[in-house]
Formats: C-alpha cells, structure tokens, sequence
C-alpha cells in the first residue's frame, strides 16, 4: 500500500510507520522495533516489543574488592584511595563472603580499641550480603535497593562478581530517575527493624 505524503515520491505505508516510530524512540527508551512478514503489502506488520533494561547494561564494571584475610588497614587504604563508602569481600574462591563498610571499621575495629593492622577483614565485614544477578531487570533490582536501605548492590554472573549497581548508575540513566529518586526515599527512611 503506498501513500504520497507532502507532495513527494510515493512511499509505502509500512516504511513511514517504521520512520515515524524510529523518530520518537532512542536507545534507552526500552522499546524495540521489530517488522514482522515481508513484501510491498499490509502484511508486512510493525510490532512494538517492549525490551526491559537489565542490570548489566547500567551496572559499574570495574570493582575493587578486599580479601577476607586481609588487614582491616588494608580495607580502609583502598576505601580512601578510590574514595568508596564499601568493598565487596572476597575468599580464596573468589567467590563472596561479605561487605566490609568504614561503619564495620569505625564500630567494630577502631570503637573496640583494636589495632585496624591486626584486625582480619572477615572478623569485621558484614555477612548479610544481598545481591542481584546481572540478567535481573534493572526496575526489580531497583526496588531491592529500596527494601534493603541500601545504596550498592554486588551484581553477581557467572564467574562471581561481575560489577556493582549503585543509586548513582540509576540515576545517570534518565529513564530511571523516579526509581532512583524513589531508592533515595526509601535509604533516607528510618531503618525498619525486624523484632
């Protein structure tokens, strides 16, 4: 079916609508276009695939991690260093065993008068680790983020730690900015604890 639309050479009906509908979206919009059939006529059909951001696509790749049996001096080094509130904690495996924050070092290593170059990371870090997988649609790991008061999540694959989401990566994506906005309500509210 073709149409001649302002005066110019006819085009079909399907290549206008793909045009139009091309215009009004970018890369992050989350929609995708895909044509389905073939051919000059209205059997050649449009349909709108919504397409769900996941967290690998937002996550922050590159991760400074901390060994268990390290020092707790050690911790806070590379916390001040690349300026991090937290470090994911790693044992031998690679794999994770906790979270070492600078409130684990300020209550539990320098608040209980012991020496942070005596001090195993493992002793101090926080075993309670909540984390999503990479695959896992951003908009659900934003409403972890939410329950859990937190502002980091370890993003976990299939060879372990694969990056970190923040409440920073959400906000830098501006279809995420209410979830973000939404995450920073939730951390700000007075913690809930579970009697």
């Amino acid at each position: 079916q073709h149409r001649r639309i302002g005066g110019k050479d006819p085009v079909r009906l399907e290549d206008a609508i793909m045009r139009c509908c091309l215009r009004f979206t970018s890369p992050r919009s989350g929609y995708n276009f895909h044509k389905q059939g073939s051919g000059s006529t209205a059997a050649g059909a449009i349909l709108l695939v919504e397409v769900r951001m996941k967290v690998r696509d937002c996550m922050t790749k590159n991760v400074i991690c901390v060994g268990e049996y390290e020092s707790a001096d050690v911790a806070a080094r590379l916390m001040a260093r690349y300026n991090l509130g937290s470090l994911p904690v790693r044992r031998f495996d690679g794999s994770l065993s906790g979270m070492v924050t600078d409130r684990d070092l300020v209550v539990r290593c320098m608040a209980a008068d012991k020496a942070p170059g005596s001090v195993r990371v493992g002793s101090v870090m926080t075993r309670r680790l909540v984390s999503v997988p990479e695959n896992m649609d951003v908009n659900l790991a934003a409403r972890v983020m939410a329950r859990e008061q937190v502002r980091r999540l370890p993003v976990t694959g299939q060879g372990g730690l694969v990056g970190f989401l923040t409440l920073a990566d959400l906000s830098r994506v501006s279809d995420l900015s209410m979830e973000a906005g939404e995450c920073l309500g939730e951390i700000c509210a007075p913690v809930r604890h579970l009697d």
